[in-house]
């Protein structure tokens, strides 16, 4: 599952390319001069676009929902439990949110590396997983949908999740967070609620996946 995300931009562009597609949106207030944390990790601020009735809404949301202090961190949602569970239902149907990212980093594991990978860990000691940077070419950014919760007054965000797109099965990874294209994204939030679920789909053009570096131990 995603824990980590990149967002190398800032409100006023995501704002900016959005007007160019018709698509007006408003920043709050609170954020408008914010600083904006490119490496977003769990329980981490970052921005997200929600549902108003005049206008789309940039605001910032912690990543994570957690229910009780006794819960789990929920900071991916699977869409096939969502589609089957009453209680998520709920929460998609009122609480949708668009997440703004540049990429996203998913990691293989140790026992799925090639031969000649697991030879050189193995000669340098090293035992981390290898990460790997997802993007979409040539978009300026993306979004992730979500859903979110209010809890004493703060909103906290889950990313939705789908079966892996070709290019992310071959990392190789089981799951992907859903993603949308910006000039198509807003949809998600006004839509009845069926017809949003049915854009959450594993992503069908074309991605980026770029190997990160694993450093070597000194």
């Amino acid at each position: 599952m995603c824990a980590f995300f990149n967002i190398y931009t800032d409100l006023k562009k995501i704002k900016k390319k959005l007007k160019e597609k018709n698509i007006d949106v408003k920043i709050d207030e609170a954020i408008k001069d914010a600083d904006i944390n490119n490496n977003v990790r769990l329980t981490n601020d970052s921005p997200v676009m929600v549902k108003e009735e005049d206008k789309p809404l940039l605001t910032l949301m912690n990543w994570g929902i957690k229910f009780s202090e006794k819960s789990p961190i929920i900071f991916n949602s699977r869409i096939e439990t969502i589609k089957k569970e009453k209680r998520w239902q709920t929460i998609f149907e009122r609480s949708r949110c668009l997440i703004p990212m540049t990429s996203f980093i998913e990691y293989r594991k140790p026992e799925d590396d090639p031969p000649d990978v697991k030879k050189w860990k193995k000669e340098n000691k090293i035992k981390r997983n290898t990460p790997f940077h997802i993007s979409i070419p040539d978009e300026p950014f993306f979004f992730a949908p979500g859903i979110f919760i209010n809890l004493q007054g703060q909103n906290f965000y889950s990313i939705i999740t789908t079966e892996p797109p070709p290019a992310v099965r071959q990392i190789p990874y089981k799951r992907s967070l859903a993603l949308l294209k910006y000039d198509e994204a807003v949809d998600y939030l006004y839509n009845e609620m069926n017809h949003s679920m049915d854009m959450i789909q594993p992503y069908n053009g074309e991605l980026k996946v770029e190997e990160g570096e694993i450093k070597v131990n000194a």
